[in-house]
């Protein structure tokens, strides 16, 4: 995997000699210019993920706002297992007043969980892609 990411990234930079591209401090130019001349940039982004994972999970965990990204995404997930939990309980309990009980507290915690896995994993996703870009521009321009 890593000749491969390091033979799309080296396409992409002769690709840029052969344009003399001129655009060195502008940034956003530079991220466009990744995307017109990589033709299979979504696979090099989650390749670069994969090989990359750690340190891209350092960054997460180093920086307050990713971090908090990342927390609430676990107790997302945390509470739409709490909710499962409580649905199976109700299953396997025979008792009314328990079952309105366990399915108040499924639904609680389920559109807890819903609501915040959605949105975390959106930003998490957000962050990978930001990372795979910058990772991808640092090794073209410098």
């Amino acid at each position: 995997m890593e000749e491969s990411i390091e033979r799309r990234i080296n396409e992409i930079y002769q690709e840029t000699l052969k344009q003399n591209f001129d655009e060195r401090y502008d940034i956003l130019k530079q991220f466009d210019f990744i995307s017109k001349n990589c033709s299979d940039e979504h696979k090099l982004k989650k390749d670069i993920i994969k090989k990359n994972f750690f340190n891209f999970m350092g960054e997460v965990l180093g920086s307050r706002v990713k971090r908090g990204f990342f927390i609430d995404f676990l107790i997302s997930i945390f509470c739409l297992s709490f909710s499962a939990f409580a649905i199976i309980l109700t299953a396997v309990i025979r008792s009314e007043e328990l079952f309105l009980n366990y399915y108040l507290i499924a639904g609680f915690f389920g559109f807890i969980g819903i609501w915040g896995f959605d949105s975390n994993l959106n930003a998490l996703k957000y962050y990978a892609n930001l990372y795979s870009k910058e990772f991808i521009r640092k090794r073209i321009f410098g």
